[in-house]
């Protein structure tokens, strides 16, 4: 009983903590990332999943007018650990799997700007019961991805269902 309770506790906090940082700060970060990376329509990427201090955005480039997708954290270490692990990871993933359009680490506002990827997440699917996904494709996929992996000495220690994505192709 203690545990449920310490787990509503948790999510009411975390819930309000995004609320107020959508109400307070969302403007800063939008006007920032339009002025300084020419980015436009900024808007909140499933703000109910925002987790750590992570904060995920979908946008425009509007020098390539491609959508993409913005990740920022709180926590320095965390994304800038994200950005050196997505780039080392590059190199055992494939071509399908996004990659970094560009980072910035050093400005006020520390931030990773990936290209998008249109596609739900394995754990989306797995609630739906999905039927429309080439399974023995997406697992026969994700093997070679993780033998890639292995074989370039690298631990994701991440690898959940929430953070797999698969593309409406079942890529």
């Amino acid at each position: 009983m203690n545990i449920t309770r310490a787990k509503i506790k948790t999510f009411g906090y975390k819930w309000a903590s995004d609320i107020l940082w959508l109400l307070f700060k969302y403007n800063h970060f939008k006007k920032y990332c339009s002025d300084t990376f020419s980015i436009e329509g900024l808007s909140p990427y499933d703000w109910y999943r925002w987790h750590d201090g992570a904060r995920c955005f979908t946008a425009i480039l509007k020098s390539k007018g491609q959508p993409v997708f913005i990740k920022t954290d709180g926590t320095f270490h965390l994304i800038e650990n994200e950005d050196r692990m997505s780039r080392m990871f590059s190199n055992g993933l494939p071509k399908s799997c996004p990659c970094i359009e560009f980072s910035d680490l050093s400005g006020p506002i520390k931030l990773l700007v990936y290209e998008y990827i249109k596609g739900r997440t394995l754990d989306d699917y797995l609630s739906m019961s999905c039927t429309d996904v080439n399974w023995p494709f997406f697992f026969n996929e994700l093997l070679k991805i993780l033998d890639n992996l292995y074989r370039l000495n690298m631990i994701h220690r991440d690898i959940t269902p929430s953070n797999i994505l698969i593309q409406p192709d079942s890529n």
